[in-house]
């Protein structure tokens, strides 16, 4: 009884969630298209005109998908200057020659112009970690290499000389303290073109209305179930896709609001550039001495010094996941994901960390048990009614027996239903949103729905996320999506034990990490790549 009770409350809890998370979607869309009939509007395609460096850790082998996503980074219509920094981790990794291929591209490309505004890109080498993850250490090397482009043009060889490849893609001059705000992004995120404008307005605006008290504004991944990067149709996806999109499904709840947000995602991370350097929050400090998890690292921070997350809207990636995925893939990533929730930098992250490994352990565990209960009970209830069917003559215990109906487990069951007819009505409104950001064109986003613009879309060989999360949306089967769910949070409660517990090692890209204390102490790295 008490477990079937836990379950109905832990999926009425996600389904109001969800159900919130959608009705805050269609608000923002709804509230942006009132406001202006240009959805994507210039104030946000400039961000102010403030320049952003952006820095994309990029290791092991580069895929197609990954080069045409680096295309919707560098074509951002920010008004303001953009300097990419593809950093590597050595000089043989795979990731430096794509990614010198793919900035002398840009370079010569760029040769036509882009409007007047200023683009540069350069790839740096960072070195293997040692007392960090390797992504943290990736980071840090683009925000100094970032930081050096804020000083002396003087200082060009010493960097040349070790190991500093550059490529302008106009302009060569530089001038101090043109870089005001530094992008963490993940290598393989889809941009929009208003993405980088949309960040910086947001971070313009907080100064404007509050003196600067955000620390950073950041957005959030939409899973999609394997499929063409380019949104056109492929075979059914593999289980595993669906095992990682429920794992996400909760999450996206605390990236609703529209601009807050409590938790962070380190694939999209826009600090002030002087902030981060300066140590604001002690955030570099935690990722220079043991730091795991960027984007954990970062929330705790800010909930730590009272500072605020910014979240627009529109910063909602869609993210289609490799059809090839296996589940032991799947069950790495999920490894790493409970992992980092015992990684911590002081008391005040470990108090945090914690208390969301065991909501996770006992939300699962009611979920769970609540659930197989409930299928029990209503599994014996129809087999007593098969039984005594059969039965001319029924005893009286038998027959209260079927007259008594699981309601209860019944319930459960119907509150399933409801939890999953949320989410994909929640997922529904995060499509369409990106569908209406991907539109640059006035006229597109007036003719969404015309047969001449969804063909001419389509025969688009560039990257549209809003295409691609509409084909990875009808993709989806959402029976599949329940039966993962039921799956993954029956393995979770094993998974948070087993992390508490017993393992203080990880995998992740080819390198292993070792924790103590909740950071991370030993690096064993490995000569497989990404």
């Amino acid at each position: 009884m008490f477990f079937k009770l836990a379950c109905a409350f832990v999926l009425s809890v996600v389904t109001v969630g969800w159900t919130w998370a959608s009705r805050r979607r269609e608000r923002f869309h709804q509230n942006r298209s009132i406001k202006t009939s240009d959805f994507v509007t210039a104030e946000t395609l400039a961000g102010g005109g403030e320049g952003v460096g952006v820095v994309l850790p990029v290791r092991g082998v580069v895929s197609n998908r990954t080069r045409d996503n680096w295309h919707t980074q560098v074509e951002t219509k920010h008004g303001g200057e953009v300097a990419f920094v593809f950093v590597v981790e050595k000089e043989t990794d795979d990731a430096k020659e794509a990614a010198e291929r793919f900035v002398g591209g840009a370079a010569a490309a760029s040769a036509e112009g882009r409007g007047g505004r200023r683009r540069s890109a350069r790839v740096v080498v960072s070195g293997s970690a040692e007392n960090c993850s390797q992504k943290i250490r990736q980071q840090l090397r683009g925000a100094e290499e970032l930081g050096a482009m804020m000083g002396d043009e003087d200082e060009d060889d010493g960097r040349s000389r070790r190991g500093f490849h550059r490529r302008f893609f106009r302009d060569e001059k530089r001038s101090k303290n043109r870089i005001k705000y530094v992008l963490f992004l993940d290598d393989d995120v889809m941009l929009y073109p208003s993405t980088i404008g949309s960040l910086v307005s947001a971070m313009e605006k907080d100064e404007k209305e509050t003196g600067g008290n955000a620390l950073l504004a950041t957005g959030y991944p939409l899973d999609l179930v394997g499929g063409a990067g380019d949104g056109t149709s492929s075979s059914s996806s593999c289980f595993a896709n669906y095992m990682t999109m429920v794992y996400h499904l909760v999450l996206l709840i605390p990236f609703s609001h529209g601009k807050y947000a409590k938790n962070v995602w380190g694939g999209c991370m826009l600090f002030r550039l002087e902030d981060f350097l300066a140590n604001a929050c002690k955030v570099k400090e935690a990722y220079e001495t043991g730091g795991y998890s960027d984007d954990l690292i970062v929330a705790a921070a800010a909930d730590r010094e009272k500072r605020t997350i910014l979240c627009p809207g529109d910063a909602l990636f869609p993210m289609p996941l490799d059809p090839k995925q296996t589940v032991g893939n799947f069950l790495n990533y999920f490894h790493r994901q409970i992992f980092v929730n015992d990684t911590y930098s002081d008391g005040h992250m470990k108090f945090i960390n914690h208390g969301m490994l065991l909501s996770m352990f006992l939300s699962s565990l009611c979920l769970t048990v609540g659930t197989v209960a409930s299928a029990i009970d209503i599994a014996l209830w129809l087999w007593t009614l098969a039984v005594c069917s059969k039965t001319s003559s029924l005893s009286i215990a038998a027959t209260e027996k079927t007259n008594v109906v699981p309601s209860l487990a019944f319930a459960v069951f119907f509150a399933h239903f409801l939890a999953v007819t949320r989410a994909k009505k929640m997922y529904a409104s995060c499509v369409s949103l990106c569908e209406r950001t991907a539109k640059t064109s006035p006229r597109d986003r007036n003719n969404t729905t015309s047969p001449t613009t969804r063909s001419a879309s389509q025969k688009s060989k560039k990257p549209n996320a809003g295409r691609v999360a509409r084909s990875g949306f009808n993709r989806t089967n959402w029976f599949k999506v329940w039966l993962a769910l039921c799956l993954v949070y029956a393995v979770a409660p094993f998974v948070c034990a087993y992390v508490y517990f017993v393992s203080d090692e990880v995998a992740w890209s080819g390198i292993r990490y070792k924790k103590s204390r909740g950071k991370v102490s030993k690096v064993f790295s490995s000569s497989s790549t990404r």
